[in-house]
């Protein structure tokens, strides 16, 4: 069994450190391996994490501050970021901006630290020390976004510690294992909102505490699962209208389920961090949970009132897209323009919703009641546009029997 020192609980550093260790253990315990399968081209070229201005190097008064990304840079290759360098991007303003930039990610793959890293999770411990609190040890001040939690999961094993704010600082192997939790949990960026998804405490309990020949083999079943629920919530983030739509298409996403049973799982369960950028800091908007089953509970209620489970499952899928009526008449909620049949597709998600996720039957029998109301309000309508969402309405409840 691992031993590791961070404390373990649901807030986001917590959260983050524990996906960087996950990550590493899964790729060998290589640390440039790990950056390279998470950092692939593409999430570089479509991903961002904003600094924020506090994070930025500037120049005041004649006097450089050199702060978070170029200060991991020099401490991990400074026969190339030397203090020279440093000045002339500030100067420039060509200094890292963003986690994602592919400089900052290369500058660390490349780096000859990397190469020679032998990293002990042993010693990356949590301290506290006077007004700081210190992971790993003390070389370079934490960037903004994880200090949203202010650090009450590890403060509160202190009691003396509980209610006073503290400054964050690493060493540099915790920041590297930090960023690489970062980067395999981070899902999207929607302004103002970031999302990232990580494992539950008690999913990460599990994964660490199987035998060590196994422990390998099991995270990465688990990765799996997890990257294709990234990138099903990538598809529908988005223009996102509720959470139950969200939950909703992780529970009908047909290609997770086979997932599951391929990796032999019966059950994984994330939680969805949701965080807003308000101006120099970073907030938690929203935590939610996310459950992803081989076999949902609902499967067995609706196979009495459809012929085939996973055809409805895939169809329903497939009409919650953006592009389709339902979402729009959600949509509508917040505009000008509210459809006429808004408050019966409400209805007919929310029945929907108790069914998928809560497993009541009656909230199937609402979402096709309220769905054929959709129908015989707009029917009659003499808007060709509320003709044609009629005449959806009535088609998707034929085909969904």
């Amino acid at each position: 069994m691992l031993r590791i020192a961070i404390p373990l609980d649901s807030t986001f550093l917590s959260e983050v450190m524990y996906e960087g260790i996950l990550r590493y253990l899964n790729n060998g315990k290589d640390m440039r391996r790990a950056l390279e399968n998470v950092c692939s081209e593409d999430k570089i070229l479509k991903g961002s994490l904003p600094l924020s201005g506090n994070d930025l190097s500037v120049k005041k008064k004649n006097r450089y501050e050199v702060r978070f990304p170029e200060k991991l840079l020099k401490l991990i290759n400074p026969s190339v970021y030397n203090d020279e360098l440093i000045k002339e991007r500030i100067e420039k303003k060509e200094n890292i901006k963003n986690l994602f930039q592919e400089e900052f990610i290369k500058g660390i793959i490349e780096s000859q630290y990397i190469s020679q890293m032998k990293l002990s999770l042993e010693n990356i411990v949590v301290e506290l020390k006077k007004d700081s609190m210190l992971i790993g040890g003390d070389e370079l001040a934490a960037p903004q976004i994880l200090k949203i939690d202010r650090y009450t999961g590890i403060t509160s094993l202190e009691e003396e510690y509980t209610d006073k704010q503290m400054t964050l600082r690493l060493s540099k192997d915790a920041a590297l294992l930090l960023l690489l939790g970062m980067y395999s949990s981070y899902v999207a960026y929607d302004k103002p909102y970031l999302y990232f998804l990580f494992f539950s405490p008690d999913e990460v309990i599990n994964m660490l505490l199987g035998p060590s020949e196994q422990v390998e083999r099991l995270i990465n079943s688990y990765f799996i699962v997890k990257n294709g629920v990234i990138n099903k919530l990538r598809e529908i983030i988005r223009g996102l209208v509720t959470n139950e739509i969200l939950l909703l298409e992780v529970a009908l996403g047909v290609e997770l389920q086979e997932l599951m049973l391929k990796e032999n799982i019966d059950r994984v369960s994330m939680i969805l961090f949701r965080i807003a950028i308000e101006g120099n800091t970073y907030k938690v908007y929203e935590q939610v949970p996310i459950h992803v089953y081989r076999r949902p509970a609902f499967y067995e209620i609706l196979g009495t009132y459809v012929r085939d489970p996973l055809k409805f499952c895939r169809k329903l899928s497939s009409e919650l897209s953006p592009n389709k009526p339902i979402l729009k008449a959600l949509a509508s909620f917040n505009s000008n323009n509210k459809f006429t049949e808004a408050d019966n597709i409400l209805k007919a998600i929310q029945g929907l919703y108790r069914f998928i996720v809560l497993g009541d039957s009656e909230g199937l029998l609402e979402f096709h009641r309220e769905i054929r109301n959709a129908y015989t309000k707009l029917a009659n309508s003499s808007s060709e546009n509320e003709k044609a969402r009629a005449n959806y309405y009535l088609r998707l409840l034929h085909t969904l029997m």
